[in-house]
């Protein structure tokens, strides 16, 4: 339950910061740093779904649960080009969704076999 929770809640937070408009980034201190942000709000994401429901089911939950963040990254991607807040579709963020899910699920799995 409390997996479910914190997915829940992580879920909006990716939703609310990912769409609200963006007033300045300010300087990187790191090269391209939205795209690691991206790959761990992604790699959390995976990591909490798979809390959530992945000892419910097997293989198939699992790969489904996988999938899932990687469209909800790509919805959000989406949402960011219609509606107009400042915010611009990327491909280079999907890309990080894609890896930072991935991530997610290695570490569940690594966790989950100790």
């Amino acid at each position: 339950m409390k997996a479910l929770l914190a997915l829940i809640i992580w879920s909006l937070l990716i939703a609310v910061f990912s769409l609200i408009p963006l007033q300045s980034s300010g300087p990187e201190i790191i090269p391209h740093q939205d795209k690691l942000i991206h790959l761990i709000c992604y790699a959390v994401l995976a990591y909490l779904a798979l809390m959530a429901f992945g000892q419910k089911g097997g293989q198939n939950v699992y790969l489904k649960l996988i999938l899932g963040c990687i469209i909800y990254g790509i919805v959000i991607e989406i949402a960011q080009a219609l509606l107009n807040t400042g915010r611009y579709f990327d491909y280079f963020d999907i890309i990080a969704n894609i890896i930072g899910s991935l991530t997610g699920s290695l570490v569940y799995n690594f966790f989950r076999q100790k």
